[in-house]
């Protein structure tokens, strides 16, 4: 993924709001599964 690229997509309060990866690199691991519900905080995804 590059710079800023858009990762992942979090729905709140009927919202999407898209989030972009830190820095260059590659997703190494996905945390969550599409469609469930997860806390603030949580880890989503890991860019190496």
């Amino acid at each position: 993924v590059e710079l800023r690229q858009g990762v992942v997509v979090v729905e709140a309060m009927k919202m999407e709001n898209e989030l972009r990866s830190p820095k260059k690199g590659r997703v190494k691991s996905i945390s969550v599964t599409p469609g469930t519900s997860v806390q603030a905080g949580r880890l989503l995804l890991v860019v190496e």
